[in-house]
């Protein structure tokens, strides 16, 4: 266990034995674990089942959904204001292998603000580790484990975001900022990335995500507003390419089309509405 190291999970419906799972994995890794509840149904039931940890856990209840940026905001700042250095961040379903915490830890440098393992998506078989660390333009959240004085001197995760990007924003400014996002060869994360299904279409590979209209409306909006926030490459014709392909991969291979489809087309236009924090 590595004591400057506390561990955050936001939870939202969470599936109880699930979420136990990834405390059991983690309890012994950390100092303590910050829960923040996004206004979950069954909070009552989240609640009982971290008593079993106490006083190891503390929770933060929001009552209603906030949005992941807010949750790990709170997860950081509080972990910020009791005295910890590093926050491991964790999907609500994400759970750790034996020493995944120190053997990130220990491949620390000055100038990194994020030690995160290799993402093995359970949709997939293939994936290829490699020794050391390598630099990466942005990971995501779940498995991370974040530098806070990085985090403070940022200000922080973008809450305009609400949900999808919030991760690949954070990276941006990390790195513009002069920091590192370094990836771990030898540590892996197990984790399941959406509902993926891949198709073909002349002879080419498609990811089909089917993600519900809810998420399809903030993907398109944040794609939007991410590429105006930086200016990426080939902003703003890769933009209008991006947003035309999720629409159709949704038209041609998703369910509830007409559903997902209003919702991406109102998300885009949301996207250029959102003023630059």
């Amino acid at each position: 266990m590595v004591k400057e190291i506390v561990a955050g999970i936001v939870t939202y419906n969470s599936e109880l034995e699930r979420l136990k799972q990834n405390i059991c994995a983690v309890v012994g890794q950390v100092d303590r674990i910050i829960v923040v509840d996004n206004g979950s149904l069954n909070v009552s039931a989240v609640k009982e089942l971290l008593s079993e940890y106490s006083p190891l856990i503390i929770m933060i209840e929001n009552g209603k959904n906030l949005g992941i940026a807010v949750a790990l905001n709170m997860i950081m700042g509080t972990a910020r204001d009791m005295g910890y250095t590093w926050c491991l961040t964790l999907d609500q379903d994400s759970v750790v292998s034996e020493g995944f915490v120190e053997n990130l830890y220990e491949k620390r440098t000055e100038n990194s603000a994020i030690l995160c393992p290799l993402v093995r998506d359970i949709n997939k078989s293939v994936f290829t580790q490699f020794s050391g660390t390598r630099e990466l333009e942005e990971c995501i959240t779940s498995g991370s484990l974040s530098r806070l004085s990085a985090w403070n001197e940022i200000e922080g995760f973008d809450e305009s975001m609400f949900i999808d990007g919030v991760d690949f924003d954070y990276c941006i400014r990390l790195k513009k900022a002069g920091w590192k996002v370094l990836q771990v060869g030898d540590v892996v994360l197990e984790h399941e990335i959406g509902h993926i299904t891949e198709r073909h279409f002349m002879g080419r590979k498609v990811i089909v995500r089917n993600h519900s209209a809810f998420r399809k409306y903030y993907i398109a909006r944040n794609v939007v507003y991410l590429d105006r926030k930086h200016r990426l490459q080939g902003y703003p014709i890769t933009t209008f390419l991006r947003i035309v392909k999720l629409c159709l991969v949704t038209i041609v291979y998703e369910s509830e089309k007409g559903k997902k489809l209003s919702a991406i087309l109102k998300g885009a236009a949301d996207g250029w509405k959102i003023k630059m924090r």
